[in-house]
């Protein structure tokens, strides 16, 4: 969804909607189910401890926010709060206020 949306914009090109809202409704729930399923009951990815993992799934939420997705808290409840958790983290809020300052807002109903 980043790069149809996103870096789209930043090359001076239209943003493919289409192409973010087909990845947002066909190809992102089920993996959506999976993190859900791994990640209920757990703080971290992997271990007990935060971890590579978790900075890996962090920056794809990163990614997620510009695009102005969201997870539904309804249908992944553990993979919202997980997303919550994660972003909140001093290092990836300074990073996503940074990063919010260079991409001008989504204005476009996903």
């Amino acid at each position: 969804m980043f790069r149809p949306l996103i870096v789209a914009g930043l090359m001076g090109k239209e943003p493919d909607v289409a192409t973010a809202r087909s990845t947002l409704r066909e190809k992102l729930p089920p993996l959506f189910d999976y993190l859900e399923s791994e990640l209920e009951g757990r703080e971290h990815a992997v271990g007990s401890a935060f971890s590579i993992a978790d900075i890996a799934l962090g920056c794809q939420f990163l990614n997620l926010r510009h695009t102005g997705a969201r997870i539904d808290g309804d249908r992944w409840p553990a993979l919202a709060a997980y997303e919550q958790r994660v972003l909140a983290r001093p290092s990836l809020a300074a990073r996503l206020a940074d990063e919010q300052r260079l991409f001008k807002p989504v204005d476009h109903e996903l």
